[in-house]
């Protein structure tokens, strides 16, 4: 009885193994150069206007959320209307710069927004694979090679102002 229940376990942990190593291979070989669509942006969670700001690049198209405030997730709603070419472009860049890595990450790095700062919103959709990530604004609170993507998401995100 008890080398059925020990080949039990044993059968119950090989598969658990299996399962979770085929997810981490679909993440770590996601090609960034091509994905199905890549969102970016900036949300702050208490404010009274529009202070959630994020894009989805999709194709050749670049396209703003619809939404006014709150916290971004997969589900969210963009315009049907795509933004210039050089807005395309400036995308294009940044998703080109993905840092790998963060592929590895959690999908809360930091503590966004916990001391009403804000935080950066980032989505990648590849086949039947969506991952989001919600990133601390506060550099000491994350990776350094995140800072610097960040500090890229925010120049992108300044130009999209423009």
């Amino acid at each position: 009885m008890k080398k059925l229940i020990l080949f039990s376990t044993l059968c119950l942990l090989v598969t658990a193994i299996a399962c979770t190593s085929k997810e981490e291979d679909q993440l770590s070989t996601l090609n960034i150069g091509n994905v199905d669509h890549f969102a970016f942006g900036t949300y702050y969670g208490r404010c009274f206007s529009n202070c959630t700001y994020v894009y989805k690049l999709e194709g050749d198209g670049l396209y703003p959320d619809l939404i006014d405030r709150g916290y971004p997730d997969t589900t969210l709603a963009y315009d049907t209307k795509s933004l210039t070419t050089d807005a395309v472009n400036s995308a294009k860049t940044l998703l080109k710069d993905f840092p790998a890595d963060l592929l590895k990450e959690k999908e809360q790095v930091g503590c966004p927004d916990c001391a009403d700062q804000g935080g950066f919103y980032v989505e990648i959709k590849q086949g039947k694979t969506t991952r989001s990530w919600r990133i601390d604004t506060d550099d000491n609170q994350i990776p350094a090679y995140l800072s610097a993507y960040t500090a890229k998401i925010r120049k992108t995100m300044d130009g999209l102002a423009k």
